[in-house]
């Protein structure tokens, strides 16, 4: 998010920050995460589950390839990385 929609959101009394986009730590956790069944997806989000079992990667496994429709994996992310690392869960 840009700097300009973190503030009119903040205007909004919404709190808003920038998201940390470490990629393979933020992978790194959700897939630990998921490992120790701390982190679980309900049924009801199918876009989501969809996208993460059709997720693909190239060569090395460490990114997923540009232009990839990969927004609800990122968002998942974000989550986890921006806001659960810091032990709010």
């Amino acid at each position: 998010m840009n700097p300009g929609k973190i503030r009119e959101l903040r205007a909004r009394d919404i709190p808003a920050k920038r998201a940390r986009k470490e990629w393979e730590l933020g992978i790194a956790m959700v897939n630990q995460l998921f490992r120790e069944d701390r982190l679980l997806i309900s049924g009801a989000c199918r876009k989501l589950i969809a996208k993460i079992q059709a997720l693909e990667f190239d060569g090395d496994e460490t990114r997923p390839p540009r232009g990839q429709d990969d927004h609800l994996t990122d968002a998942l992310r974000y989550l986890v990385y921006s806001v659960l690392r810091k032990g709010e869960y």
